[in-house]
C-alpha cells in the first residue's frame, strides 16, 4: 500500500472512531459524552498523527491546502475518508445501542445563536491547530484538540461539532439537514475567521526606517 492511500486510510479510520464515540455516547444518553468524544478525538490524533498528520476534519485539510502544506489530490482524498469515515461511524455508533440510521430531523426554532457557535468553536480549533504548528509543537495537539472539544463542547448550544463530517453524518442520526447544511457554511465561516486571526497575531512589526545621517560638507 503507497503512502498516500496509508494516510487516505487513517483519516477514514479515524473519523470512523471519532463519529463513534460522538453518535454512540448521544445515544446513550451518556453524562460523559463531552468527555468521550474529546478524549477519542484525541487519541486518534496521537495514533494517526504521525501517517497523515490526524486531520479528521475537512476544515482543517482545507485550511493546511490553503497553506500548500496538502496538495489538491491529498485534498480530495483526505475529505472522501472524512466524510465516509464519518457515516460509518454514525452507523457504528447507533448500531453498538441498537438502533438504526436514520434520515433528517425537526429543525431548530433559532439557529443564529447555534450558528455563532459553530462559527466560534471551528475558528478556535483551527487557529489551536495551526499556531501550534507554526510554533512547532506539533507533540501537543493531540491534547490540544481534545481540550478545546471538550471545552467548547460544553458552551455551544450544538456540542461543538466543528467539523463538516461530523454535521453531515449526524444528518443520519436525526438531525435536520437544513440546520446541519447551514452549520456545515457556519463551520467553513469559522475557519475563515481562524485565518484572519492567524493573520493577526503572527504579523511582524515594521520596523521604521532609520535615516542615513547625513554627513556635514566640509569645508574647505
Amino acid at each position: 500500500m503507497s503512502f498516500f492511500n496509508r494516510k487516505v486510510l487513517v483519516e477514514f479510520l479515524g473519523t470512523t472512531v471519532f463519529l463513534t464515540a460522538i453518535v454512540g455516547a448521544n445515544a446513550a444518553g451518556s453524562p460523559l459524552r463531552q468527555a468521550s468524544l474529546a478524549l477519542a478525538l484525541g487519541l486518534m490524533i496521537l495514533l494517526f498523527g504521525p501517517v497523515s498528520g490526524g486531520h479528521f476534519n475537512p476544515v482543517v485539510s482545507v485550511y493546511f491546502y490553503s497553506t500548500k502544506a496538502l496538495d489538491l489530490k491529498g485534498l480530495l482524498g483526505y475529505i472522501l475518508a472524512q466524510l465516509l469515515g464519518g457515516l460509518a461511524g454514525a452507523w457504528v455508533g447507533i448500531a453498538i445501542w441498537g438502533g438504526t440510521l436514520h434520515y433528517g430531523g425537526q429543525s431548530a426554532a433559532n439557529l443564529v445563536p447555534q450558528l455563532g457557535g459553530e462559527v466560534l468553536a471551528t475558528a478556535g480549533l483551527v487557529a489551536l491547530i495551526a499556531q501550534l504548528v507554526i510554533t512547532k509543537r506539533d507533540n501537543i495537539i493531540w491534547v490540544a484538540v481534545a481540550l478545546w472539544v471538550f471545552a467548547a463542547g460544553t458552551f455551544t448550544q450544538t456540542g461543538a461539532q466543528a467539523n463538516p463530517a461530523v454535521s453531515l453524518a449526524l444528518i443520519f442520526a436525526g438531525h435536520s439537514f437544513t440546520d446541519q447544511t447551514l452549520t456545515i457554511i457556519a463551520e467553513f465561516l469559522g475557519m475563515l475567521l481562524a485565518v484572519v486571526l492567524l493573520m493577526v497575531i503572527n504579523a511582524k512589526d515594521r520596523k521604521p526606517a532609520v535615516k542615513a545621517a547625513r554627513k556635514p560638507i566640509s569645508k574647505k
